[in-house]
């Protein structure tokens, strides 16, 4: 898990990590865990909606984990949200 690497590595305690769900990989849908080159074809039906509806395609279905694909509009959006909120917080002095 990069989460606890990189903890390791600057000596930042684990218990101190917070989870919040919209901080997660980009979801691409029943894309995940296949062969790049038999999905980015030429001809391919994936490679012409990306270049139709440039960041707001999404992929198709659902990852293994469950997750609807995402458009890079939607993370972007997700993203969005967590760094406005992280913006409304009062501010934290470091230990």
């Amino acid at each position: 898990d990069t989460a606890h690497i990189v903890c390791a590595k600057l000596g930042f305690p684990l218990e101190k990590i917070e989870v919040d769900e919209r901080v997660v990989e980009f979801s691409q849908g029943s894309l995940e865990k296949r062969h790049r080159a038999s999905i980015y074809r030429q001809d391919g039906p994936v490679l012409k909606g990306i270049l139709r509806e440039s960041m707001f395609y999404r992929p198709p279905g659902r990852s293994p984990d469950g997750d609807l694909g995402e458009s890079q509009f939607d993370v972007e959006r997700r993203m969005r949200l967590f760094c406005g909120d992280l913006l409304d917080q009062p501010s934290v002095k470091a230990e």
